[in-house]
């Protein structure tokens, strides 16, 4: 009897799990189709809602945003589907095809419309540009999303956030995933102060590197700073007070904070009629 029981549960978790995978393509399909004719030319941008103190809650939705306003490539914005096919957000529609992860949206955009945000920097530059992106993207940004979704702070730093769904339930999930993120990436496993610690570090990194230039390079805008300035104004005004790095980075940095004001005026003129 009990073998049996076991045979049938197994069969019914096998049809339900079958259920699921073709569900999840079938909606798939479905979203790349309603965005298959499109103006021609014209990035359709699907991100996340609008948040309240900053244009996007989405670090790299705000960097590929400011990229197109960088490269003066036309584009517009959709909320409703703002996680594509692959489960990531930001992605883009243009001319019926579909892109994710925001450096090879970029990457390809560049290429279809022939644009360079790199001027006559050297290669020397350039690699210290990717290695400040990678670490604001690849380690940072596990900390952001920690004291964002999962520590204490989280009940101020949310503060600023928009969602479709009810607010509780969409928190809870966010945490409950990003918990199990953290724990398989690292920093889940170390203690609030052991995180504050590593990123205070790399501020202060990002703040040696940055000096007294306008931008991060130099005196000119480059493609990296579309990546620091979706990330660096995050902490700057969309994380909220709650932050240990928000007092730390406007006390000890004010080059980032007048950074951040440089790189809003330049290209976020109209910032305030962005928010949510």
């Amino acid at each position: 009897m009990e073998r049996c029981n076991l045979i049938t549960y197994g069969l019914f978790a096998t049809i339900v799990y079958v259920v699921y995978i073709i569900y999840k393509k079938i909606s798939a399909r479905r979203q790349l189709n309603r965005w298959k004719k499109t103006p021609k030319n014209i990035v359709i941008l699907h991100g996340v809602p609008r948040a309240k103190a900053v244009p996007s809650g989405s670090p790299f939705a705000l960097k590929l945003e400011t990229f197109l306003r960088m490269a003066n490539i036309s584009y517009k914005l959709d909320t409703t589907d703002g996680f594509g096919p692959r489960g990531k957000t930001p992605w883009i529609s243009i001319n019926g095809e579909h892109f994710t992860d925001s450096q090879l949206i970029i990457q390809y955009l560049s290429k279809k419309f022939d644009v360079n945000l790199n001027g006559n920097y050297s290669d020397e530059k350039l690699a210290i540009g990717t290695a400040v992106r990678v670490m604001f993207e690849e380690h940072m940004f596990w900390g952001f999303v920690r004291a964002t979704f999962v520590d204490e702070t989280r009940h101020e730093a949310t503060k600023h956030l928009t969602f479709k769904y009810p607010r509780w339930i969409i928190l809870y999930l966010i945490r409950r995933t990003y918990s199990g993120y953290l724990w398989s990436q690292g920093l889940g496993r170390l203690s609030s102060q052991e995180v504050h610690g590593f990123m205070t570090k790399e501020l202060k990194a990002f703040a040696t590197i940055l000096g007294n230039n306008k931008f991060l390079l130099g005196d000119e805008p480059s493609e990296v700073d579309a990546s620091i300035f979706g990330f660096a104004s995050q902490l700057i005004w969309g994380l909220g007070t709650g932050l240990k790095q928000y007092d730390f980075v406007r006390q000890e940095h004010p080059n980032i904070v007048a950074y951040c004001e440089r790189m809003k005026a330049k290209y976020w003129a109209d910032w305030e009629n962005c928010l949510a």
